[in-house]
């Protein structure tokens, strides 16, 4: 457990990944500056593997009764560097009154509008998916898994818009998006939600 003392000087840090496993709402209003949003689900130990570099110090952002379902979970992706951890509770005591960060979230109807205004549409979503589904016009495709390896992709200067099929793989994305300095903003609902409400699918 680290102390209360020690939490501010992760914030930002470049060293060590902060893993955040509280859910997305908590996690978009405030967070650490730096943290992944990595929740405790089927997906962990996925994210974790694609947005952490081998060998990087780890500190858990987690409850005490699920540290070693989450420790356990990184151990089976290589990933066996944690040094700490710290509960929801400390953070909320250092958010009131250390620095956080958050992360924007746009209505699918909000997209057409920013990007005239200059942002850059980002599709997380596999392949696949797009050749099957369709995609909005403008959108970028990079699959979230393979977003760390193909950032050079995504343009710094910038405002980002992030979307998945759902709106849940977009959420991990932009997370690590934040994470690297991005202005980033996720798309609640995703795809599947811009379709539903009639706007324009362009076929691959």
């Amino acid at each position: 457990l680290l102390p209360p003392s020690k939490i501010a000087d992760l914030a930002g840090a470049t060293g060590v990944a902060v893993l955040d496993t509280r859910s997305w709402d908590e996690y978009r209003h405030a967070h650490l500056p730096g943290a992944l949003f990595t929740p405790l689900n089927s997906q962990f130990n996925t994210i974790a593997g694609c947005y952490v570099p081998e060998k990087m110090p780890i500190v858990l952002l987690v409850t005490e009764a699920r540290l070693k379902e989450a420790i356990r979970d990184l151990v089976h992706v290589g990933l066996d560097q944690v040094v700490g951890y710290f509960t929801p509770d400390m953070f909320t005591a250092y958010a009131s009154k250390g620095k956080t960060a958050a992360i924007g979230q746009i209505e699918p109807g909000e997209i057409e509008k920013n990007v005239a205004a200059g942002a850059f549409l980002l599709d997380v979503r596999r392949n696949a998916e797009i050749t099957e589904r369709g995609r909005i016009g403008t959108a970028h495709n990079i699959a979230h898994t393979r977003l760390l390896a193909r950032l050079a992709e995504v343009p710094k200067g910038q405002p980002v818009l992030v979307h998945c099929a759902s709106g849940s793989r977009s959420r991990y994305a932009a997370g690590l998006l934040d994470r690297l300095g991005y202005r980033v903003s996720n798309v609640n609902g995703g795809f599947e939600a811009w379709k539903a409400e009639g706007r324009a699918v362009v076929m691959a």
